[in-house]
């Protein structure tokens, strides 16, 4: 399993080069064969003596097993829709359609600074597996939930020598997460006095008037019509990697375990390089681990050197941190696009280079960010504490992650040694820093400095677990029972939406049958108007002209064209198709409506179910 994690990783990154030269299709199955010849190559090269059928025989449990994983999680994703399905989804399609490395899918001229590294493989499950995104995405979603744990299972086994040990260490791993629920034990009175000084932002702000009520109802959030989420089970800082949703899936975690299995002293060129490659891949998966193991890289060799200036070896550095610090520059994805506006700005240009993309400011007295209630001060009582329990004992675990720290650089250990430092240098960068406009994104440091702290002192525990006193092994497991809790609770939650399957929360039946008849059919110059933006990319795959520069804030122009439709002033902005709901239908006036009939209109094609209905209309004579 872990070469299938390789496999992965590396595909992602050779796609994604190839489709600078070649059309994605091409690209996609280029990577494959050169994967495959690889393969072959080291094989050959190095033929392995250990007999095959023991192999096979240890292995049919584990593939079972990640079979059965990736059955039940596809099932869950599939009756959920939570976590940007409004942003992940129009990214697959446009890259499914050709568009890699992708565009801002509002904003068509803008390279997107993003970690697309997850959605360029579920783009070639709908361009060459025939799926629909949505379906693409949710098994993606789910591939790297089911490869994550058998990789956690593989390395607590070494780590352990245990089965058990192996399978409660990947169980601990996938649902430790805040302990914000703790909250509810807090007299109300005393409750009540901490919501005069929490503030509620984001999701929060929606989902209760002030800390008392939100922590009691449910999370409010997009979610079509699955469960819903008790919000006393979400914390704004660390979430169960059973709610890994997000843009990227259990990407990281698997990563990070797929690094701690392929580490070794002494490493060949040839492992070097395939090391260097995974790291690349985080640049397309979650620049900001990227930047903290390549950091603490960096910090690695600068002490070495100073301490050994004559007997250091920087063949390491060639091999190792050379190859995925230029390819992160390059390849596309968040670290390309900053260095793209880095040079704009150092030329004086003016123009737009990548949609929302901010820098870091410094942030003083030092504070945690909670994507729920904005900045928590330590040095106040009542921010201290909520912050607490929203990270929960994985703080602790961050301090025991370094027990083997001083082994790991006498070994030579290097990638694990830098994972060892990585949380302690995110935790320091997400109290002094935060993103420009975008505050609450700097989560992302803190949130996987406390994944690092898990999963790298779990192995301790669970090797002094039958050894300590029982009042130790009591506080032990009440600790990991008080870690796990959330993940525990909000996975019965998921299980519910399985008897209940959706496509996502902006998609009905009706558009999925235009998305099966006509996804990547149109013209590629196609410039589709729907005042449901992301909708139409997601079904058609084709651009939808200007409609923001920030996902969030749609430009004026395009406002002014969904309140005051008129064809010929789609026209003129460059649209030649049109697709109505009817809803958007009820909305416009008499006048409004008959520059349908106009006879340089003409309708593509419609669907009608009870009374709603999907119309797709051609203007592309109208501008003439």
């Amino acid at each position: 399993m872990a070469g299938l994690g390789l496999g992965f990783l590396l595909h992602i990154v050779l796609a994604n080069l190839l489709a600078h030269l070649f059309p994605f299709s091409i690209a996609y199955w280029l990577g494959v064969f050169l994967l495959l010849a690889g393969a072959v190559g080291l094989a050959l090269r190095s033929p392995s003596r250990r007999p095959v059928l023991p192999e096979v025989k240890e292995s049919v449990f584990i593939i079972l097993a990640f079979f059965l994983l990736f059955g039940l999680f596809s099932l869950i994703n599939r009756g959920l829709a939570i976590f940007d399905e409004g942003y992940n989804l129009p990214l697959v399609s446009r890259m499914a359609a050709g568009d890699v490395p992708p565009h801002f899918f509002f904003y068509p001229s803008a390279p997107m600074p993003y970690h697309y590294g997850l959605h360029l493989f579920a783009a070639a499950l709908v361009r060459l597996g025939g799926l629909t995104v949505w379906s693409a995405f949710d098994l993606s979603r789910a591939f790297t939930h089911a490869l994550m744990l058998i990789l956690a299972g593989l390395w607590f086994w070494r780590m352990t020598q245990s089965y058990w040990k192996a399978v409660a260490g990947a169980t601990i791993v996938y649902f430790a997460g805040g302990t914000q629920w703790l909250l509810l034990l807090v007299p109300p009175n005393w409750l009540a006095r901490f919501g005069e000084h929490i503030p509620l932002i984001n999701a929060a702000a929606v989902s209760g008037q002030n800390l008392l009520d939100v922590i009691s109802r449910p999370w409010n959030i997009e979610n079509g019509i699955g469960p819903l989420f008790p919000f006393a089970f979400i914390s704004g800082i660390f979430l169960p990697q059973n709610l890994a949703l997000t843009s990227t899936g259990a990407c990281l975690a698997l990563t990070i375990f797929l690094l701690l299995l392929l580490d070794r002293p002494n490493l060949s060129l040839t492992g070097e390089l395939l090391l260097s490659l995974v790291l690349a891949s985080l640049a397309l998966t979650g620049e900001h681990l990227f930047v903290l193991v390549m950091a603490a890289i960096g910090i690695i060799w600068l002490t070495r050197v100073l301490l050994h200036p004559s007997g250091w070896n920087f063949s390491r550095l060639l091999g190792l941190f050379l190859p995925a610090t230029i390819l992160s520059l390059s390849m596309g994805g968040v670290m390309t696009v900053w260095v793209g506006r880095l040079i704009s700005t150092l030329l004086g240009r003016e123009s737009l280079y990548g949609f929302g993309l901010t820098g870091f400011r410094f942030y003083w007295p030092p504070a945690v960010m909670s994507v729920h209630f904005g900045r928590l001060e330590l040095w106040q009582p009542y921010h201290l504490i909520v912050a607490l329990a929203q990270m929960g004992p994985a703080l602790v675990l961050i301090l025991l992650s370094s027990w083997r720290l001083r082994n790991h650089w006498r070994r030579g250990r290097w990638l694990t040694t830098a994972l060892v430092l990585s949380p302690w240098l995110g935790g320091t960068l997400s109290l002094f820093l935060e993103y420009q406009e975008r505050a609450r994104e700097i989560t992302r440091f803190l949130d996987i400095s406390l994944l690092l702290g898990v999963i790298l002192a779990l192995p301790l525990l669970l090797r002094v677990l039958p050894r300590v006193q029982r009042s130790l092994q009591w506080l032990i497991l009440v600790g990991l029972g008080c870690l796990t809790f959330s993940g525990l609770a909000t996975f019965a939650v998921q299980l519910l939406a399985i008897p209940t399957p959706q496509y996502t929360y902006f998609i009905t039946p009706l558009d999925v049958q235009f998305s099966r008849k006509y996804w990547n059919t149109l013209s590629p110059q196609a410039q589709i108007f729907d005042p449901n933006a992301a909708r139409s990319v997601v079904i058609f795959g084709r651009n939808v002209g200007l409609v923001s520069e920030d996902y969030r804030k749609p430009l004026p122009t395009w406002l002014q064209l969904v309140e005051n439709f008129s064809t010929q002033n789609l026209a003129e902005a460059g649209y030649t198709h049109i697709y109505l709901d009817d809803q958007y239908w009820k909305r416009l006036s008499s006048v409004e409506k008959t520059t349908l009939e106009r006879s340089c209109v003409k309708l593509v094609d419609s669907f009608v179910r009870e009374e709603q209905f999907r119309s797709l209309y051609t203007i592309e004579d109208c501008d003439e």
